[in-house]
């Protein structure tokens, strides 16, 4: 274990919880809240908590020795968008961008930044995904629907994984960003299909609320 979170908890509750558990651990700490509520209609976000308030909250969890904050970019992704597949399809457009300019790039620092973003897009959206998949599958059924969906990711990767290494191995490195880049870019026509859905849980509600 490389690291000790505090997740899944009301912002709020997490003062003073890094301070008590660094008696316990030489880990690195970190916070990871919850800006809002699942709710049978799906995620709600607290529209209390903005990007101001969430940056002063992380200076105090930084002051009380957290070393890791996440959930930065949660309270500007909420304003920017009002639903969650065009922030989803958003999320793989860049991602398939920036596979395809790691391998054409040629620079360093520039694949560097490149690969940054990339990794800053794969972690926000993956939360988003969850949540618009929880809200539209049964509370009956969602143990099994996601214990397949992440069956069906890990086999993915057994496939993908050894095969773009291969790509990399006889072509070089970029051939196999290019690789990646496609595999990405696969799911764009089916996030459009679902935005067209029109799911119940497709609505960020703390727009709804706000406006």
């Amino acid at each position: 274990m490389g690291a000790l979170l505090i997740n899944c908890i009301p912002p709020d509750h997490a003062d003073g919880m890094v301070s008590y558990l660094r008696d316990f651990t030489d880990l690195p700490l970190g916070v990871y809240p919850n800006l809002g509520y699942f709710t049978d209609r799906g995620w709600s976000f607290d529209v209390g908590v903005g990007g101001e308030e969430y940056a002063e909250m992380a200076l105090r969890w930084r002051e009380g020795g957290a070393q890791i904050v996440g959930g930065l970019l949660v309270p500007y992704a909420n304003r920017l968008f009002t639903k969650r597949t065009p922030l989803l399809l958003a999320g793989a457009a860049v991602s398939t961008v920036a596979l395809f300019l790691i391998a054409v790039a040629g620079n360093f620092w520039i694949v560097l930044i490149l690969l940054s973003a990339w990794a800053i897009v794969f972690a926000a959206t993956g939360p988003i995904r969850q949540s618009y998949v929880n809200g539209i599958v049964p509370s009956e059924q969602r143990a099994t629907v996601l214990s397949a969906d992440n069956m069906f990711a890990s086999a993915g990767g057994v496939v993908s994984q050894p095969a773009l290494g291969k790509v990399a191995e006889v072509w070089g490195y970029p051939a196999s960003y290019l690789g990646s880049a496609a595999f990405q870019s696969l799911a764009l026509p089916f996030l459009i299909l679902a935005r067209r859905e029109k799911a119940k849980s497709d609505p960020i509600r703390g727009h709804a609320t706000a406006g």
